[in-house]
């Protein structure tokens, strides 16, 4: 687990508007909000990025860039923003249970119809590139 202050590991994901997310990527942020969400399915999540989507002004007028990733398959991420109107984060999709692990972040996991889900649960950081 990580603690304030120390180096946060390099931090990479695809992107639904194409390319490739990173924690170094946009030197003009002073500071990076990452949202890490369980995934469409989650009512808690949808609502908290959508709020999250309406405070994008306010957090741009701060230097804040946002950002939200889940487990999510490029399909069900891109339906999700477009149902939920999530139109000023950059969102990602398709985070792995390897990189779940490597930052660290507490992770839940169930079966439905068949297939074991396995999701990061949701966290906010706060990070300085």
């Amino acid at each position: 687990m990580l603690k304030p202050g120390q180096m946060v590991p390099e931090l990479e994901f695809p992107l639904l508007e194409g390319g490739t997310w990173s924690l170094h990527g946009d030197s003009s942020a002073q500071l990076r909000l990452i949202s890490f969400y369980r995934g469409a399915f989650c009512g808690f999540c949808s609502r908290f990025m959508q709020q999250l989507n309406g405070l994008h002004a306010e957090f741009a007028d701060l230097g804040i860039v946002l950002a939200g990733v889940s487990v999510d398959p490029r399909d069900v991420a891109k339906a999700w923003v477009e149902d939920k109107a999530i139109d000023k984060i950059s969102v990602g999709y398709g985070f792995t249970r390897a990189q779940i692990g490597a930052l660290g972040l507490f992770a839940s996991h169930f079966s439905r119809d068949g297939k074991e889900l396995y999701f990061a649960e949701p966290a906010l950081w706060l990070v300085k590139p």
